[in-house]
């Protein structure tokens, strides 16, 4: 049960991290395209 919640919690922080990222990301390269404008994540 805590393995299975750990798991979640480790990918819940994978994903935000990789939203900051893509932030960031967009704040240096404002004029590039989405590069993840067909990801589930950004429904």
């Amino acid at each position: 049960m805590s393995f299975g919640n750990n798991l979640g919690n480790s990918y819940q922080l994978s994903v935000i991290s990789y939203q900051e990222s893509v932030i960031s990301y967009q704040i240096f390269y404002p004029h590039t395209p989405h590069p993840t404008s067909c990801s589930p994540l950004w429904d």
